[in-house]
C-alpha cells in the first residue's frame, strides 16, 4: 500500500469519475494505511453513488468498527444485506450477517 497507488487511482477517477472499482481501491488504500478518516468518506460516497456495489458496505462497516462508530456500522450492514440479497451475493450477505450479530 503506497502514496504512489494512491495518486494512481486518483488519477483513474480523473478520467473516469464514474469507475466504482477506483473509488472503492482508493477506500480501501486509505483504510490500510490507517487514514480511516479518509475512507469513510470516500466509502460514503461510494456507497451514495454505486449503492449496488456489495463489497462495499462490508469494508466500510469494518473501517467504522475500527472507529468504533457501531450506530453507524449496524446502518451500513443493513443497507448491504438488502443489496446482497437484492443481487444474489449470499456469501457477502452471510459475512455482513455475522458483523451484525457481533456487533455490542
Amino acid at each position: 500500500m503506497s502514496r504512489q497507488r494512491i495518486i494512481e487511482l486518483n488519477e483513474a477517477l480523473g478520467r473516469r469519475p464514474e469507475h466504482e472499482f477506483a473509488l472503492y481501491a482508493l477506500a480501501m488504500e486509505h483504510a490500510s494505511l490507517g487514514e480511516l478518516e479518509r475512507a469513510v468518506e470516500l466509502f460514503e460516497q461510494l456507497v451514495r453513488t454505486h449503492p449496488n456495489y456489495v463489497p462495499a458496505y462490508q469494508q466500510y462497516a469494518s473501517v467504522l468498527a475500527r472507529l468504533r462508530r457501531y450506530d453507524r456500522m449496524r446502518t451500513v450492514l443493513q443497507s448491504g444485506l438488502v443489496h446482497a440479497q437484492e443481487h444474489g451475493q449470499f456469501h457477502a450477505r452471510d459475512k455482513m450477517r455475522d458483523m451484525l450479530s457481533q456487533l455490542p
